[in-house]
């Protein structure tokens, strides 16, 4: 919602460095990837904001010690 406080999604938590993070929506369109913002997924969709809703994500990352782990799962997009 712009007030600085949690406006963007992305993998946290951890010490890694984050490869491939990937955001749909239910049926399957891909509406964000790493390279629109390397900041993460600000819940727009080619500017347009999107509908509060289940989106799924997938991601890769690389841990400190150099192995590549995925992990996926859901998020909700509130405002």
């Amino acid at each position: 919602n712009g007030d600085g406080l949690d406006d963007y999604f992305t993998l946290a938590g951890f010490d890694y460095t984050l490869i491939e993070l990937n955001i749909f929506d239910r049926w399957g369109k891909k509406v964000y990837t790493l390279s629109d913002n390397p900041l993460g997924w600000d819940g727009k969709y080619k500017g347009a904001n999107q509908p509060i809703e289940v989106y799924y994500f997938m991601a890769k990352y690389q841990i400190k010690e150099g192995e590549i782990k995925s992990v996926k799962g859901d998020i909700t997009l509130v405002r």
